[in-house]
């Protein structure tokens, strides 16, 4: 239970169908002795037509307008993604813990002096928790946490500081592969935002 609320504090960041009318009667003359009647259409029966030809046409071609649509939307946000990375120049390893909007989170190693760890940016409320001991969920541990979202296009990231600052005295910078985007080198919570095409990183020592 501690462990989750705890979680909980840190993540915070043509035709119808047409029947025909009943039976008419039947007309009947008399012409040189011969019955001649007058029919309609047979009653009691329904007469069910699928949409003309040119409508039909016309409703493929909106789908797959509709789908082809879709689908370039859908490859130009796989193709814009934006990619995080976190570059450990410390002389000491560092462990850094993943947390997903749904509150899903992994945590791994990056190697001192150079360790380096990169991923793709998918959607917002992700959080990129960094600190130096392995217990990231200890109100005693230090941590570095780097909120980022990717939100109809646009990056929204900022860095924060959560019970101490792991890298007192050593320098932090999150910058864009693009001089437009703003940089970040001082841990103050304040939001920044840069275009998805653009890759991130955040650099320790």
């Amino acid at each position: 239970m501690l462990e989750s609320k705890r979680r909980q504090e840190v993540g915070r960041r043509v035709y119808k169908g047409i029947s025909s009318p009943a039976r008419n009667k039947n007309h009947q003359h008399n012409q040189s002795s011969l019955l001649i009647y007058k029919t309609t259409k047979p009653a009691n029966h329904h007469f069910h037509h699928s949409k003309p030809i040119s409508n039909q046409i016309k409703s493929a071609t909106m789908h797959f307008s509709t789908f082809t649509a879709a689908s370039v939307l859908a490859l130009a946000s796989s193709t814009f993604a934006s990619k995080v990375a976190v570059k450990n120049n410390c002389p000491q390893d560092i462990f850094l813990q993943i947390t997903r909007q749904d509150q899903s989170h992994t945590q791994q190693k990056i190697a001192s002096n150079g360790g380096y760890f990169s991923e793709q940016l998918n959607g917002q409320g992700n959080s990129y928790g960094i600190t130096k001991n392995q217990d990231y969920y200890s109100p005693n541990t230090p941590k570095l946490i780097w909120g980022a979202s990717d939100s109809a296009g646009v990056v929204y990231y900022s860095l924060n500081n959560v019970d101490g600052n792991p890298f007192n005295g050593q320098s932090v910078k999150l910058t864009g592969n693009q001089q437009s985007c703003p940089a970040v080198t001082s841990v103050d919570g304040s939001t920044k935002a840069c275009s998805n095409v653009n890759d991130f990183t955040l650099t320790l020592c």
